[in-house]
């Protein structure tokens, strides 16, 4: 590991060091301040998003490059695999010690079927000593993993439109989070803490946010959190079968691999006995293996010696069924004898399984059979699914030959899957792109059947060739998504062909050995053809604006015995170099510190004059950013702009609903709400004086069940509002720059905990409990009624209307003469008021008076926020958090 290496991984552990601080400092001064606690909810989920992120770079950190072959099943992958992993002049031996093997012959599956199920590693680098009974290295799933999967084909393969099993409901997934919370005991599982069960829920939010609505309404994300880790295996798996529809077969398939996962001790790495490969007929890179034999007697029977590996200590050996096994190996590591390419010297192949399409079914089989059969089919294509989802967030592909057939693309889920891992490694605009090497090779393979004619091929037929492949193979399926015609600011160019020589082209190229399959060159009786294609290729303007250096492309696919691949490899040798991989982690870990460092910032206190008028100046800033974005349209997108700040029915509705099924003993005290105030705008006049400072919030008692509900309707809120800076949408029809959203809702959010407006709901919330007098569910509409008055009222006005009109500030602002208070209605005319063909400017006059009341709103909160609710002890500490995030970003390197 290089000492820049060493740097990266030192600096990603403090980042998860100072996130978990950050979480023990939210938990320990929420009791006190209602700042902090009405946004716990927010700050919890960025600390543990953060601390899972740095998790996963201090692991990408510490390995090599790494260079992955994906594309969909069937797509020329294994030639490209094979080419780049062994020498003309030598087979692909896999050195496992003590022994080798050829690695085509003996141990990868034969046929031209699409045969794997798990990531192949192929390197020259061994990492510790040989175990010379158990010399196969294997990186395995792990019990989440296996929950991922499972969810995952549960919701990719049955057509959610015409699907007859019955999804579970908001009712039953609080009666199985109700049970899960009564079971749970004993002392924590190791593998499955708080950061790891935080990941599982991140997993589906991110990859299946509109499927799993019921699950985010009832919390039971958090519930997984709190309990998952205290339950039996069997109390897990009858939680984590909300997931998959309580289908009892997948639960009973999570029974076995789990249970096999629990007698290895939950280790992420094994060791396997050379049996596990050889020989190749039961492979467990073969999925035949998996298909026919998992959970049968024969397989219970056919065991393989696997001794796990956890922080590189070995345990004991453990006898697991072949196709158990099979199903557990997320990777499996190749130890190449020879260096078929420099850049092996720093960098590893992956070959991973090819993609495959959904099934869409409407429900399993009813004959048993069928039904095994099936189950096994879609944990398959789940785990292919994932394993590319798996790599991509763990950082492993550093640059990907991402290939693509003749034909027109069936696996629908490629175009987000390669999207997720360009957003990872380059970015996800053309400006972030621009700052990073481009790692993403397009490899159009099968290049020679374009030469095949059928009959009936015209000059013009032959002159749309090339944009008819790039359209089929490229632009029909990731187009939408934007990159490909705006990579960094100009189109993806970095195309490639690949030409297999090993498969016989007498229609393209002239042999020195037929036999042999040895290439003399292009066909001389073709040339005519060749040519006509050629020019085809050059002169079109499509494939100009997607293939750099076309010329070269082009003779590099006809170079006799060689199809491209030592072009590719040149052009891989370009980017691949250590830096590369580093240069991606630094800047992913830099974003995240940066990230958390704001979300805490806010709530740390400076306590200087210079800093009160950087604030002063900044919001003032803000309105006049807000006055120019709303002005070109006449104001007419300001109440779009009100709508999106309020909270909506059917969200506070659910709130309601989790807080009737929370067992009150089990919570912690609950507050109101509170940010920091940040820049905002003025076009309205100068700032005006600040008011006195808030007092301390004194510790509460522990909360009723109205105080729970509105703190968890003014956690919703605030995590809303925060996340508004985040919708590209909004940002482009409101014309406003994501900053600037975030100095306005800042200011908001602090002025409502000002304000008291969580308690103010709780209260009013408990005056009609009590009026009722009634059970808590039956009082829904009108506990809804009050939080959505309060927290919609106050968004329309920021709390001033309720003040009587002396109170209120005025318009036009100091200095100027104040004509009448903001929010007045107008006068109502003695008669009939005179049309004069113009209407009267109602919104800009709204806006106005907002403009106002937000301007003193924010000049009131800056004697209120920055921490004067927190001691100095919690501030002090605080400032040491900062700290040590703040010094996780090192020194920039050249990439």
């Amino acid at each position: 590991m290089s000492e820049f290496a060493k740097d990266l991984v030192g600096a990603a552990r403090r980042v998860a060091e100072g996130s978990g601080q950050a979480r023990r400092w939210v938990e320990e001064v929420r009791a006190s301040a209602v700042s902090v606690a009405n946004e716990a909810h927010g700050l919890r989920a960025a600390t543990r998003r953060s601390e899972n992120l740095a998790r996963k770079l201090i692991g990408a950190a510490g390995r090599r490059n790494c260079v992955g072959v994906f594309g969909p099943s069937q797509a020329g992958k294994s030639y490209l695999v094979s080419a780049l992993a062994r020498s003309r002049s030598s087979s692909l031996t896999a050195d496992f010690g003590r022994e080798r093997r050829d690695f085509l012959t003996e141990i990868n599956p034969p046929g031209d079927r699409e045969s794997t199920g798990l990531v192949t590693r192929f390197t020259v680098h061994r990492d510790g000593p040989v175990d010379p009974d158990h010399p196969v290295e294997l990186r395995l799933l792990s019990e989440t993993d296996l929950v991922k999967i499972l969810a995952n084909s549960f919701l990719s393969d049955f057509d959610p439109n015409n699907m007859t099993v019955k999804l579970p409901d908001e009712a039953e997934i609080r009666q199985v989070l109700a049970t899960a919370e009564a079971e749970a005991a004993g002392t924590p599982a190791a593998h499955l803490d708080e950061i790891a069960l935080y990941d599982l829920g991140e997993y589906f939010q991110r990859n299946f946010a509109a499927r799993i609505r019921a699950l985010d309404n009832t919390d039971y994300w958090e519930g997984v959190i709190r309990h998952a880790a205290r339950l039996t295996l069997a109390g897990r798996a009858r939680l984590f079968a909300m997931l998959w529809g309580n289908l009892g077969a997948f639960t009973d398939l999570f029974l076995t691999l789990a249970g096999a996962l629990e007698r290895l001790s939950h280790a992420p790495d094994a060791r396997a006995a050379l049996t596990a490969l050889v020989p190749r007929e039961t492979s467990i890179i073969d999925v035949e293996v998996l298909k026919r034999g998992l959970g049968t007697p024969e397989d219970a029977r056919d065991l393989v010696s696997v001794r796990p590996l956890a922080g590189g200590t070995p345990g004991i050996p453990v006898a697991l069924p072949r196709a158990t096994l099979t199903a557990l190996v997320a990777e499996l590591k190749i130890v190449m004898a020879d260096t078929p390419w420099p850049f092996f010297q720093h960098t590893d192949l992956l070959d991973f399984p090819g993609a495959r399409s959904r099934l869409k079914l409407p429900c399993l089989p009813s004959d048993d059979g069928e039904k095994t059969a099936q189950v096994r089919e879609l944990l398959l294509r789940g785990k292919i699914a994932y394993l590319f989802q798996r790599f991509t967030e763990e950082r492993e592909l550093t640059a990907m030959l991402l290939c693509m057939p003749p034909s027109t693309a069936e696996v629908k889920d490629l175009a987000p899957m390669v999207r997720g891992w360009i957003d990872v490694t380059h970015g996800a605009t053309p400006e972030a792109r621009a700052r990073a090497r481009t790692a993403l090779f397009l490899m159009l393979t099968k290049f020679d059947l374009e030469f095949v004619e059928k009959g009936g091929e015209t000059a013009e037929s032959r002159r749309g060739k090339w944009d008819r492949r790039l359209g089929a193979s490229f632009l029909e399926l990731y187009g939408k998504d934007g990159w490909p015609e705006n990579w960094d600011g100009k189109p993806f160019a970095n195309t490639l062909f690949l030409r297999n020589p090993g498969m016989k082209q007498l229609h393209l190229m002239d042999y020195v050995d037929q036999q042999r399959l040895v290439e003399a060159g292009p066909s001389a009786a073709q040339a005519d053809v060749i040519a006509e294609y050629r020019a085809a290729f050059e002169n079109s303007p499509l494939c100009a604006r997607h293939v750099a250096d076309r010329g070269i492309v082009w003779d590099a696919a006809f170079k006799p015995n060689d199809g491209g691949v030592t072009f590719l490899v040149e052009r891989l040798n370009a980017v691949l170099d250590p830096a590369l991989k580093e240069a991606q982690i630094r800047q992913r870990l830099q974003e995240e510190a940066a990230h958390l460092e704001a979300s805490l910032k806010r709530f740390y206190h400076a306590d200087d004059d210079a800093s009160r008028r950087e604030r002063e100046q900044a919001l003032n800033a803000t309105r006049v950013r807000l006055n120019q974005a709303m002005k070109p349209t006449d104001y007419t997108l300001f109440g779009h702009l009100l709508e999106r700040l309020q909270v909506r029915e059917a969200t506070a509705r659910e709130i309601f609903l989790n807080a009737a099924a929370l067992k009150l003993d089990r919570l912690a005290p609950a507050p109101a709400e509170v940010p920091p105030p940040v820049p905002d705008d003025d076009p309205w006049g100068a700032p005006a004086a600040a008011p006195a400072e808030a007092p301390p919030a004194a510790r509460r008692p522990p909360p009723d069940r109205p105080a729970v509900f509105a703190e968890q309707v003014m956690n919703h809120w605030t995590e809303h509002l925060r996340a508004l800076s985040q919708d590209a949408g909004l940002l482009a029809r409101l014309g406003l720059p994501a900053a600037a959203l975030d100095d306005l809702v800042q200011e908001v959010i602090v002025g409502a905990h000002r304000r008291g407006l969580g308690d103010a709901i709780a209260e009013g919330v408990r005056a009609q409990v009590q009026a009722a007098h009634t059970r808590w569910d039956d009082v829904v509409d009108r506990a809804v009624g009050i939080a959505m008055m309060r927290l919609n009222d106050y968004v329309a006005c920021l709390g001033f209307a309720e003040l009587d009109e002396a109170a209120r500030p005025g318009f036009p602002e100091a200095p100027q003469p104040r004509a009448r208070a903001i929010f007045t209605p107008p006068p109502v005319p003695a008669g009939l008021p005179p049309l004069d063909g113009r209407r009267l400017p109602m919104e800009r006059d709204r806006f106005i008076d907002w403009g106002v009341a937000f301007r003193q709103l924010g000049l009131d909160n800056v004697s209120f926020a920055g921490g004067r609710e927190i001691g100095e002890a919690h501030n002090r500490a605080l400032g040491e958090i900062l700290a040590t995030i703040a010094i996780a970003q090192p020194t920039p390197i050249t990439a």
